[in-house]
């Protein structure tokens, strides 16, 4: 609105109130001054205590971004120009205040479509659940993304170091280093192989009075050339030569946390570092190293410490033992030695490759009514005690289990009489 000012007043008139005015003008400016300190504070104290993007979420009650916050800044500097030329027009005497709105007038018109005009272009007024909605499926797609990237991660450890929670690093230098055992731990037995075909145990794992020593696997009849099999998928760690012990033999870390051991071969045919799919060739059978007849030398480890093989591996029934074994460090001692009656050693000689290879020697035998027919030999027992205990003749169980008729017997040993 332009005021028309084209009416003098009298060299000697004065304006009304003018004092009063400006006394009022003063106060109410000071009023505003102080809350305006006040509010800054406060909102000083906000940001710093929530951050910039909290504090401006909390009072505008919307999710805003930074393009969002960018057109918030120029609103807010637009006010405060807005504010200061206010207050600059409030601190004016009447007769210039008049005066400065009438020459004013045209540049506050244009001023006003122009911060409208900002306004209209810069602003985004979205409703915080509006926001929240559609920022759902992008929060879902990144937790999928991070999930994936995880899931990536993992799987890139497991091959750099399988079972890295159990061991501190994947070295090529020692074929086996124990560590401490954990009290206990759960080894998944499933999407396995059986090392070989072979159902035949020529000797258990323990300690072997013969030799007066340990015996940190179990032996495996097998002969020169026949496939040795990778037990679960991993990474081969050890492809070496050991002239006084394993001769020719393989080490693989499994990701169930066991470690496998292939002694005695004659052929090697991975890599170190070579990743290996259960079932796998990865050697032949033989007879190198301290061995005196062929056969497959076959440990298991954990954390570097030989476990029963028998706990994990029935090889007379080519099955594992079940889905999964918990290890127990308390217990383990006595479930060794079951296993080794139920599942160990059942003979030596008498058979011939074609038998050992097709199953026909080692395999449990069953009765009409299911049961198992097979013996465990105790402290003094013969081959003709066996015999007349169980109804059956010398030669049936020299025959069943390639024994010669002055085969000496050990306790514990399992044999079959019919």
């Amino acid at each position: 609105m332009i005021l028309n000012l084209s009416t003098k007043k009298k060299r000697n008139e004065k304006i009304p109130c003018k004092a009063l005015f400006v006394k009022n003008t003063k106060k109410k400016l000071l009023i505003k001054v102080k809350k305006q300190k006040d509010s800054v504070k406060y909102q000083a104290d906000s940001v710093n205590n929530l951050g910039f993007l909290e504090y401006s979420c909390y009072i505008c009650n919307v999710y805003i971004t930074k393009s969002h916050l960018k057109a918030l800044a120029l609103v807010v500097l637009a006010g405060f120009f807005a504010i200061l030329h206010s207050a600059l027009i409030d601190t004016m005497d009447l007769k210039k205040k008049i005066e400065f709105k009438s020459s004013m007038s045209f540049r506050k018109q244009i001023k006003k479509i122009s911060v409208v005009a900002l306004l209209a272009l810069t602003t985004v007024p979205v409703c915080g659940q509006d926001l929240l909605a559609r920022q759902a499926p992008v929060d879902h797609r990144m937790k999928s993304l991070d999930t994936l990237a995880v899931s990536h991660y993992r799987l890139m450890e497991d091959r750099e170091n399988p079972s890295a929670e159990l061991y501190e690093d994947f070295s090529n230098k020692y074929a086996h280093k124990a560590t401490t055992l954990p009290e206990r731990y759960r080894i998944d037995l499933r999407h396995f192989c059986m090392p070989t075909s072979s159902r035949v145990v020529t000797s258990n794992f323990g300690y072997r009075a013969s030799f007066g020593r340990q015996h940190k696997g179990m032996d495996i009849k097998v002969y020169i050339g026949d496939s040795i099999h990778a037990a679960f998928s991993g990474k081969v760690r050890i492809v070496r030569y050991d002239r006084g012990g394993y001769g020719k033999f393989i080490v693989i870390r499994h990701n169930n946390g066991l470690e496998t051991i292939y002694g005695h071969l004659s052929e090697q045919l991975v890599s170190e570092n070579q990743e290996v799919r259960a079932g796998e060739v990865i050697g032949l059978g033989g007879n190198t190293g301290r061995s005196t007849g062929s056969h497959l030398h076959f440990e298991t480890r954990l954390c570097g410490v030989a476990l029963n093989p028998a706990l994990f591996f029935d090889f007379r029934n080519q099955d594992v033992t079940g889905d999964f074994y918990n290890f127990n460090r308390d217990t383990y001692e006595s479930e060794y030695a079951e296993a080794n009656a139920a599942r160990g050693k059942i003979g030596n000689g008498g058979y011939t490759r074609e038998q050992v290879n097709g199953g026909e020697v080692g395999r449990y035998t069953t009765s009409a009514s299911g049961e198992k027919l097979y013996h465990k030999v105790k402290a003094g027992e013969t081959l003709t005690s066996i015999a007349e205990k169980r109804g059956v003749s010398v030669e049936q169980i020299c025959r069943l289990n390639g024994y010669r008729k002055d085969k000496k017997l050990s306790p514990g040993q399992i044999i079959r009489y019919s």
